[in-house]
């Protein structure tokens, strides 16, 4: 029974273990290669703390997991898709350079490309700090259980 058990503890520790090694992946993954947008570095940077923070919190469950996860995904994903569209928008004003505009609207069109590219780095960046406060609230210990509080601890003079 105590076997049972011990693998029950087990794979929650191992899920969430996952879940600071996948943010510091790809937090370090965003950093590199957003390194000359500083929108896209601190996204990755703040993935990547978050990611280090979960890691060196102790033998302590993270509370509010799925929370941390959505804002992982919302980041990685936010990053992706403007990765992809940072590329399409290069790809089209390469088009509109070497064959010249084929209508009136293709600067607008440039133009709405690059508010949506601005919006999907915006998003990241939210995802990415929602991430590191979450981990950063998880460090600290917050609803870890404890029953001494700070006042509770002894000073250096008692």
């Amino acid at each position: 029974m105590s076997e049972a058990s011990g693998r029950d503890q087990e794979k929650p520790r191992r899920r969430d273990d996952a879940l600071a090694l996948l943010g510091l992946l790809v937090g370090a993954a965003i950093a590199f290669t957003g390194r000359k947008v500083l929108v896209e570095l601190c996204t990755g940077a703040a993935l990547g703390l978050g990611g280090v923070l979960l890691a060196v919190r102790g033998g302590r469950k993270i509370e509010g997991r799925g929370w941390l996860v959505c804002a992982l995904a919302l980041g990685g994903f936010a990053m992706g898709g403007s990765a992809f569209l940072q590329f399409y928008q290069e790809w089209e004003a390469g088009q509109w350079l070497s064959q010249g505009p084929q209508t009136a609207m293709a600067p607008d069109a440039l133009r709405n490309l690059y508010r949506t590219l601005s919006g999907l780095r915006i998003a990241g960046l939210a995802g990415g700090l929602c991430f590191l406060l979450g981990a950063a609230v998880n460090k600290l210990g917050a609803g870890s259980g404890n029953e001494k509080g700070p006042s509770d601890r002894p000073g250096p003079l008692s």
